[in-house]
């Protein structure tokens, strides 16, 4: 990970058999998380949540894509959670 962006974000598990929540602890942009880190944590851990990335949702498929363009969307594809006041995307990428 980027050194300046390390205290930036804070990975906790989702659960005790897979999966992990990336926080954004400092407000920055989901672009400037490392794609490197969350590919290899989305091998490993089969879902990601993340949480407090005030990003909308072009912004948002703007770096599920940069991930991969080979995502299978559910249906629905992007939502807004109201009573969360999130986006989210459910995909699964080809890496």
């Amino acid at each position: 990970m980027h050194p300046d962006l390390t205290s930036q974000i804070i990975i906790k598990s989702l659960s005790k058999e897979f999966g992990k929540i990336i926080i954004n602890s400092e407000n920055i942009d989901i672009l400037q998380v490392e794609k490197k880190l969350i590919i290899e944590l989305f091998k490993y851990q089969g879902i990601l949540l993340f949480r407090g990335f005030k990003a909308r949702v072009d912004r948002f498929v703007e770096f599920s894509e940069s991930l991969s363009k080979d995502f299978m969307d559910y249906s629905g594809g992007v939502f807004f959670d109201t009573k969360r006041d999130i986006y989210i995307r459910l995909c699964s990428p080809a890496f």
